[in-house]
């Protein structure tokens, strides 16, 4: 039997890649993911339709599943993902009895139920079904990362109309911050430093990866002024030198040393603004509380409210949480921004603005156990000696994970799927000697981390 027709030893947990023809939707989803503010979300589709990458990759997860069922006849379904989806319906029908009869109707919180749980289907499926890397899927990462930034150049200096749908944000409240093709400056912030990290990990030159990289240090530090991004980019370079299990004790020292230090000073300086900022209709506020609700739900509904309840537990709860931070910290919380979403129907803004916490409050403590094992784990993998992930690999793991637990949410951003899938990708790396199949070797190299086409040689 020839080797092309040799049955593939697959590592475990991954399937062979689909066909090109497949892999392309999900290349052009990645391509068009800055792209955040989409005219097609005023639509029936919602948020959904926020970025315009919501029908390729649709179309790559539903391909996807037919390729596995149809040509590989592979119909397993892990018994974890069946609890989690069982769990999740249970949940959602309990959340219908949470709705505010005032406020909502059942067929409307069906709705958002449904658009909710799609939402979340294309974007974890792809993670564990990312393909190998390729020349194809290498270049929609740069054409994704240069489209953030000719986006920024457009729509922030040179004002160019009719790119992106006009965001609320600066329309309505006459926020100036830079937003790009983003809805708003945390989401374009954590697009560019995530976009920009994925190019760097995915580049074999040194020159290159140090253009990369000091494009993204001038877009966070220097023209985007998030402050949640510069908090998450700093400790994600930091931490890569003192978590490594290959790192030694003198890069651990040093490294712990100078996350610390910058840390402090970074802290010192948004400490001293973060009760001023409260008192304010800034993003601090409504963040703050907004997370701070996703306990309180959590502490009432220890197993969780479900995307039925979700909304209707975000309105009860908000004001109430709003109203006991004012009491423990004696500040008047301003909830301004909150109050514009409800009088607007803005229900889709009301998320928790940490992705995490959202599902702390919609899927209760399992939810919250769930993810926080899944990174725990998958860090793990990263950083042994076995995984050959680079240092900017484990950036690019730290950088998401902060900002997905503190101030980015998912909604219609589907870069995420893109750092997940890398990272997935990444940590079941397997050795030549135990995978016959070149589209599922990820070797390293000196200048990076790359997908071997060559067998492991």
């Amino acid at each position: 039997m020839t080797p092309a027709l040799a049955p593939p030893r697959i590592a475990r947990g991954w399937a062979i890649d689909p066909p090109k023809g497949i892999r392309i939707f999900l290349y052009i989803a990645i391509a068009l993911s800055p792209i955040q503010n989409s005219s097609l979300q005023a639509g029936p589709l919602g948020y959904l339709g926020a970025s315009p990458s919501f029908a390729p990759l649709t179309l790559y997860c539903a391909l996807t599943a037919a390729f596995r069922v149809l040509v590989l006849k592979s119909a397993n379904v892990e018994i974890i993902t069946l609890a989690i989806t069982a769990y999740t319906c249970i949940v959602s029908l309990f959340g219908l009895y949470l709705e505010p009869s005032t406020t909502y109707n059942t067929s409307y919180m069906m709705q958002k139920t449904f658009s909710n749980i799609i939402f979340n289907v294309i974007l974890i499926y792809p993670v564990f079904r990312f393909p190998s890397m390729t020349a194809g899927l290498r270049a929609s990462i740069y054409f994704a990362f240069t489209l953030s930034i000719v986006g920024y150049v457009l729509v922030d200096v040179f004002r160019v109309s009719g790119i992106a749908a006009p965001s609320l944000l600066k329309v309505a409240w006459g926020v100036t911050s830079p937003s790009g093709l983003s809805l708003e400056l945390s989401t374009f912030a954590a697009t560019i430093a995530t976009l920009g990290l994925v190019s760097t990990a995915v580049t074999r030159g040194r020159i290159w990866k140090a253009i990369l990289l000091s494009l993204v240090a001038i877009f966070v530090f220097g023209l985007s002024h998030s402050k949640g991004t510069t908090i998450c980019l700093v400790l994600a370079c930091g931490l890569p030198f003192i978590t490594s299990s290959k790192a030694s004790v003198p890069v651990r020292v040093l490294g712990l040393l100078a996350v610390t230090l910058i840390a402090y000073a970074i802290s010192f300086v948004l400490i001293d603004r973060f009760e001023a900022d409260l008192t304010k209709s800034t993003s601090s506020s409504t963040r703050s509380v907004l997370v701070l609700t996703g306990f309180v739900v959590a502490a009432n509904y220890p197993l969780g409210v479900g995307y039925s309840g979700y909304f209707p537990a975000m309105v009860e709860y908000a004001p109430k949480t709003a109203n006991l931070l004012r009491q423990t910290l004696s500040v008047d919380v301003n909830m301004a921004e909150y109050e514009r979403y409800v009088s607007l129907g803005q229900l889709d803004s009301l998320n928790i603005k940490a992705q995490a916490f959202e599902y702390l409050a919609v899927l209760g403590i399992p939810g919250a156990l769930l993810f926080f094992g899944f990174n725990i784990f998958l860090y793990y993998r990263l950083s042994s000696k076995s995984s050959g992930a680079s240092v900017v690999v484990l950036s690019i793991f730290w950088f998401t994970f902060f900002a997905v637990t503190t101030y980015v949410p998912a909604t219609g951003i589907y870069i995420f799927t893109l750092a997940y899938g890398i990272l997935v990708r990444s940590a079941h790396r397997v050795g030549p000697e135990k995978a016959r199949h070149p589209s599922i070797v990820l070797s390293s190299a000196k200048n990076g981390i790359y997908y071997s086409d060559q067998m492991g040689r």
